[in-house]
């Protein structure tokens, strides 16, 4: 008996995980094209991540996949400019 609780409970989070998801992000909503055709995503400091669109925006990036599985994140800045690489942190949370 015990088993077949255990079964229904992870039914029950399976079936309404969807519901807790989000796909707003944490920051503003950007309408900017990539210039490398990947995905454009706010930028924001960690702790104004929870204030959802009204976060300030720091930086832009473009997130890229090539079709051998590699991964790219291109940093702009508020106008879209590419940042150099050796002015940013290599670790980001």
């Amino acid at each position: 008996m015990k088993k077949s609780k255990i079964i229904l409970l992870a039914g029950i989070l399976a079936w309404t995980s969807p519901i807790l998801a989000h796909d707003e992000g944490h920051g503003p909503k950007l309408a900017d094209t990539g210039n490398y055709g990947g995905v454009i995503t706010a930028v924001v400091e960690s702790k104004d991540a929870s204030k959802g669109i009204q976060a300030p925006l720091v930086y832009k990036a473009e997130l890229t996949r090539s079709d051998d599985g590699t991964v790219r994140v291109y940093v702009y800045d508020k106008m879209m400019k590419p940042l150099p690489a050796d002015t940013l942190d290599k670790t980001a949370s």
